[in-house]
């Protein structure tokens, strides 16, 4: 996959995004999103082929759509949807 960002294209196996920086449908147009939040299935796959979401750029079910005043509340979460997704791109079970 091809990613373009400033000018400049690269190719890419994997993307890792911090949500401030660049909006998630700016970097992949076409990217389809929910009140600003990446759209996912349950296997976390976006509907653009080959691109998946995890972490705060979700709503929904996955999402963290609201502020979180709690130090350190989200890394349990951002560690087990890490497992999940790596789980299903290698073609693990997911228990």
């Amino acid at each position: 996959r091809s990613v373009t960002c400033d000018g400049e294209t690269a190719d890419v196996a994997g993307v890792f995004l911090l949500r401030p920086a660049m909006a998630p449908a700016d970097l992949f147009p076409g990217l389809e999103l929910d009140n600003g939040y990446v759209t996912v299935d349950r296997r976390m796959a976006t509907n653009l082929p080959g691109l998946y979401a995890a972490g705060r750029c979700l709503g929904g079910l996955f999402g963290f759509s609201n502020p979180n005043p709690f130090a350190g509340k989200n890394v349990g979460s951002a560690i087990t949807l890490g497992r999940v997704l790596g789980k299903i791109l290698t073609g693990q079970q997911i228990a």
